[in-house]
């Protein structure tokens, strides 16, 4: 019934996904055809009321699109071209034209299912613990046992004769049924066999190897339905044991959709935006999401990428069909090196926009600067709020980000957090440095979203990715949060450390029972007050402790 409970979870999950969608053959026939029969690349329309089907991109058509089943955000996603959308969602109000960008075992719904069934096999390191002491334990069991038979088959019984008349007291059952069992035993030999049988039959390593897997599961199936994906229970004991929690800038304290708010151009704007934008579509980052924004609202045609390299921690570079020679977009630092027109009056409009808050991307092409692109992205609405949790719970957080100290410092003083608290300029081997640094003095958490942060996730004793982040941010994670929320950080921490008192509580239970049921069951109160378990009752109490431990794996909530 318990795993049942736990389960259904997966099962709302898996049935978010129709069994059918609507393919558009030609620009005026449509075909219904299986999900499964998908493939990427084609398109299919969403009728007001559907669920998407397939992960993909809109083409055409403006909606609002409720995610609230796979991500918890209440709130409706305004769907416009270009946006993109995972299986499961419901459109809400009006048709969509959707390309196919992934299907089946692809499709952000099946990897969900997968990440939970994944961390319901994986084992916390306390789980390890009590499978070894219940293995141990069978064994001091058998020995208790044996030890118990021929003490009071050779010696209790010679040194307490009266044990042998007690009948009908304590715990002790009349009913004949028993008496073949030693339950109303006249002799030492039958005396002991009852008691070592009750020994054996009392004992419940089932509690112990319980304990932990019970509340996992719970645990792993509440935080599916809201979003909340952990990879395992060793990631659920460490979310729980987590002292500082590191955060990356861009799209994780922000909310990840900047906006170009100025451009800065050394000869054509509209040539800079269809440069950059052009080499930006290569990348998932939200200040590419902004550049690729500002040449769709002037309607400016990108061009195709012939080649495209990511460069960690400065930018992109890369070559376009129909335009010779190299195009560069990144970091303005980088970009002074890719140039010989560099002018010194760039350096003030640069100050500028970073006493604004505001990110600066350079743009150049075959050693020649295009100009400047000043990128705004605002602070997430519950982004203090989410700090403020975080500190009520006892933790410390940091920034590091690869933007300069005026914007790190500005977002800083926004948020409350103090100076020695920050990084800025930042390359991905230097956030994992730092985090090294940190992790001296206690697990560490790092929270980001992009191809910079993914070092910095797998270094970290844990790492966190947003569900607008990168894929191979997500890769790397070991605790995914779907959604736009950042304040499903500190609910899903607070359920990792439920968590965790659920287990403590029921090993305690389990060990606790143990200790005091095996010696009542030895007879150890048998010579002063009469008490002994007869094996029927003993093998009801054994049970019981089972049903305990399952009955508080199941009452584990998110408070």
């Amino acid at each position: 019934r318990a795993r049942y409970k736990t389960n259904t979870a997966l099962e709302e999950l898996a049935q978010l996904q129709p069994e059918n969608a609507r393919l558009i053959v030609n620009e005026n026939e449509i075909r219904e055809v299986r999900v499964g029969a998908l493939k990427p690349g084609e398109t299919i329309q969403i009728l007001a009321g559907d669920r998407v089907p397939v992960d993909g991109i809109v083409l055409e058509g403006y909606s609002a699109v409720d995610v609230s089943s796979l991500t918890g955000e209440s709130v409706p996603l305004n769907a416009i071209k270009g946006t993109e959308l995972s299986s499961g969602s419901l459109n809400l109000e009006s048709t969509l034209i959707f390309k196919v960008t992934k299907t089946g075992a692809e499709s952000a719904l099946a990897r969900i299912l997968s990440l939970v069934e994944e961390a319901q096999s994986r084992k916390a390191p306390i789980q390890g613990l009590a499978d070894f002491v219940a293995g141990k334990f069978c064994i001091g069991v058998s020995i208790l046992s044996l030890s118990t038979f021929i003490f009071w088959w050779k010696i209790g019984s010679n040194i307490w004769p009266n044990v042998l008349n007690i009948t009908g007291q304590g715990f002790n059952h009349n009913h004949n049924l028993h008496s073949a069992l030693g339950s109303q035993a006249q002799t030492p030999l039958g005396l002991a066999l009852q008691l070592s049988i009750a020994v054996l039959v009392i004992a419940c390593p089932c509690a112990l190897g319980l304990a932990t897997p019970t509340v996992i599961t719970v645990s792993s199936g509440l935080a599916a339905k809201r979003g909340w994906l952990f990879r395992g229970g060793d990631v659920i004991e460490t979310a729980a044991a987590i002292k500082k929690v590191i955060f990356d800038k861009t799209g994780t304290l922000t909310i990840g959709k900047p906006q170009v708010v100025k451009l800065i151009a050394t000869d054509d704007p509209a040539q800079l935006i269809k440069l950059s934008a052009s080499i930006e579509k290569n990348s998932r980052h939200p200040i590419s999401h902004a550049i690729l924004q500002k040449a769709l609202q002037q309607n400016i045609d990108t061009l195709k990428t012939k080649s495209a390299k990511t460069i960690v921690g400065c930018g992109i570079e890369g070559e376009l069909n129909d335009f010779a020679g190299k195009v560069y977009v990144g970091k303005p630092d980088w970009i002074k090196d890719k140039v010989d027109n560099w002018d010194l009056r760039l350096e003030s409009e640069i100050e500028s926009s970073y006493n604004d808050s505001n990110s600066i991307i350079g743009v150049a092409h075959n050693r020649n600067l295009l100009g400047l692109i000043s990128i705004n992205d605002e602070l997430r609405k519950d982004a203090i709020a989410s700090l403020q949790r975080l500190k009520n719970l006892g933790l410390n957080f940091f920034i590091l980000s690869g933007d300069k100290q005026k914007t790190v410092k500005k977002l800083a003083e926004n948020l409350g957090i103090g100076v020695n608290q920050l990084g800025w300029e930042l390359l991905p081997d230097q956030k994992l440095k730092k985090i090294r640094e940190l992790q001296a003095f206690g697990k560490v958490a790092m929270v980001g979203d992009g191809i910079n942060d993914a070092p910095a996730l797998a270094a970290a004793d844990i790492g966190i990715a947003v569900g607008t982040g990168t894929q191979i941010a997500k890769d790397t994670a070991d605790l995914v949060l779907l959604g736009d929320r950042l304040e499903a950080l500190p609910e899903a921490i607070i359920l990792a450390k439920n968590t965790m008192v659920k287990v403590k509580q029921n090993l305690f239970w389990a060990f606790g029972y143990n200790f005091i049921a095996l010696p009542v069951a030895a007879g150890v109160l048998l010579p002063k007050y009469g008490l002994l378990l007869s094996p029927p009752l003993a093998a009801f109490l054994m049970a019981m402790s089972s049903i305990t431990v399952v009955v508080n794996a199941l009452s584990l909530r998110i408070k």
